[in-house]
């Protein structure tokens, strides 16, 4: 009775900050428009833009040598201190410093605009930005996240203490990062905006400045980080996603003590992330008999998955549409029209002074929405995946005989090692060896 009260309490609390950051990200930008609006628009770069001026390319090394030092502290010398230091050396630097600036999260929407976007030129050092950490966690795993991104070092400093969630919590929160991943994208696709950016709530405290709603949502994830370790990054994260895939194939790795694991359970009794996996028990016929009927089941409801997926995105298209600056006026302008009011909103009227024909902003608007049922529909298919991958996964029975970091999940941190006794026992020795 005590597991289940605790297990309500979580998902009420969880579920309470997940309502106020969502209304955050959509209820305030991190550059607020300004109350007027003169129907002027800023014209489409034709060239490529300037290249990236000295600074950035200091900003662009510094990267690349933390994640290095990140790679070396975390998974070849195992050292938490090391990695505690260049943490918070992120935090002042790629937080306070540069604003939260150099941010290879938000870079994700760049990408997708000018992959959609004829008309805009990607600066390079973006590209770089946006690839560095993945070719990292490729090989090495998400060391980005481990002591380099300054938004999962804000949050690490407030880890008290942590509280086990339950496995069907700790995968339903997985789907989030997918489904902001897939809206950013689309959002960043169709020129309608940011969202990545706008629902950065740590860059108010980087800044020191902020709306109020999203100064609100980033102490509600910090409030939150003290017992649920890394809130954001382990179920918001949209570039997390891309980390993880990546970390699936990596060579180097953090590993408990391979071949010398005494199975006594410390690390993942003490991983915050509970990205540990212990030892599977050896797996019995009725067993092996029952998963293979899972599996089959599984494989032959993959089409019903996708259906499902294309006709929730097709339908949600519109209402997702909404947010788009080009059809929301065309639909107000409509809607003024059809009641007969005066009284019209800024935007409408700012349109109506500037003397483009209405035929034409519909035109566009028709051009818009067309792309948002094709990216709505692909993004449905998209969540319907990941959904199905989540299942395949708890559905296929892995053995292991010693305890291991899950490499999408594991972020690097090193704090398993200090309750290691292997690891302590091997410290222990090299220091007398030294002396």
């Amino acid at each position: 009775m005590k597991i289940r009260i605790k297990t309500v309490a979580i998902c009420g609390f969880l579920l309470s900050f997940l309502i106020l950051a969502c209304l955050s990200t959509n209820g305030a930008e991190r550059f607020p428009r300004p109350d007027f609006d003169t129907g002027y628009h800023v014209p489409s770069p034709s060239q490529p833009q300037a290249p990236p001026s000295f600074l950035h390319w200091i900003d662009l090394l510094a990267l690349a040598i933390a994640l290095v030092l990140s790679a070396k502290f975390a998974i070849f010398d195992r050292s938490r201190k090391k990695v505690f230091i260049l943490m918070i050396f992120s935090l002042i630097y790629f937080g306070f410093v540069k604003k939260g600036c150099i941010c290879s999260v938000g870079s994700i929407q760049n990408l997708a605009l000018a992959v959609f976007s004829p008309s805009y030129a990607i600066p390079f050092d973006v590209i770089l930005l946006f690839a560095l950490p993945i070719v990292f966690a490729l090989y090495f795993g998400r060391v980005f996240c481990s002591s380099v991104c300054p938004l999962g070092a804000i949050q690490d400093i407030v880890v008290l203490k942590p509280l086990k969630l339950p496995l069907w919590i700790r995968e339903l929160l997985g789907i989030v990062p997918y489904i902001y991943l897939g809206l950013a994208v689309l959002y960043a696709a169709t020129a309608t905006g940011f969202l990545i950016c706008r629902g950065d709530h740590f860059v108010s405290f980087f800044r020191m400045s902020g709306a109020f709603e999203a100064i609100l949502a980033g102490t509600i994830f910090l409030a939150v980080g003290i017992f649920i370790a890394r809130p954001y990054c382990r179920f918001f994260c949209p570039y997390g996603v891309l980390l993880s895939w990546m970390s699936l194939f990596s060579k180097w790795r953090l590993h408990i003590t391979p071949e010398k694991c005494v199975r006594c359970g410390l690390c993942m009794n003490n991983c915050p992330f509970e990205a540990i996996r212990a030892p599977t028990a050896e797996k019995y016929p009725d067993d092996r008999k029952k998963g293979t009927r899972r599996l089959a089941l599984l494989v032959a409801l993959f089409p019903v998955f996708i259906i499902i997926g294309i006709i929730s995105g097709y339908s949600l298209g519109p209402a997702l549409s909404g947010l788009n600056s080009v059809i929301s006026l065309s639909r107000t302008i409509k809607e003024e029209n059809i009641s007969g009011t005066k009284e019209y909103s800024q935007a409408s009227f700012a349109f109506r002074r500037s003397g483009i024909p209405l035929e034409k902003l519909s035109e566009e608007a028709g051009r818009i929405e067309k792309r948002f049922v094709v990216g709505s529909s692909i993004l449905g298919i998209f969540i319907a995946l990941a959904i199905f991958a989540k299942i395949l996964r708890l559905s296929i029975w892995r053995r292991r005989k010693y305890f291991e970091p899950d490499p999408a999940q594991c972020l690097n941190c090193a704090r398993c090692q200090n309750f290691c006794p292997v690891h302590r026992k091997n410290l222990k020795d090299k220091e007398e060896q030294g002396n």
